[in-house]
């Protein structure tokens, strides 16, 4: 694991991760928001650059070639999305975004 401070583009660059998310740590899909809690953190699985990829490119936007291709979604097309990827989508924007960013966990 490799851990940086104040060189963002380095690290969206290596794995496209979120910048200013929840989901930091480039390799992991641990929470920021439960990072005192050692029983979730230290049993967050380590993902490869390869298991990243194909986590993003499973669903129906994430084949698009553009860059952060999850930003700028509206409810109907992450709605979309998270059926493509065999999820509950309804509810509001909130609680479908919710729903992505959680399945996703940081990867763009």
């Amino acid at each position: 694991m490799k851990f940086m401070n104040g060189d963002n583009p380095s690290v969206e660059f290596e794995l496209d991760t979120q910048k200013s998310g929840h989901f930091c740590c480039s390799g992991c899909g641990g929470d920021m928001r439960r990072a005192y809690e050692y029983d979730y953190m230290a049993y967050q699985k380590y993902r490869t650059l390869e298991e990243e990829q194909n986590l993003v490119l499973k669903g129906k936007f994430g084949k698009s070639d553009a860059t952060g291709p999850f930003k700028s979604l509206k409810v109907e097309q992450i709605q979309q999305e998270l059926k493509s990827r065999g999820v509950d989508a309804t509810g509001n924007k909130k609680e479908v975004q919710e729903r992505l960013t959680d399945l996703l966990r940081g990867a763009s």
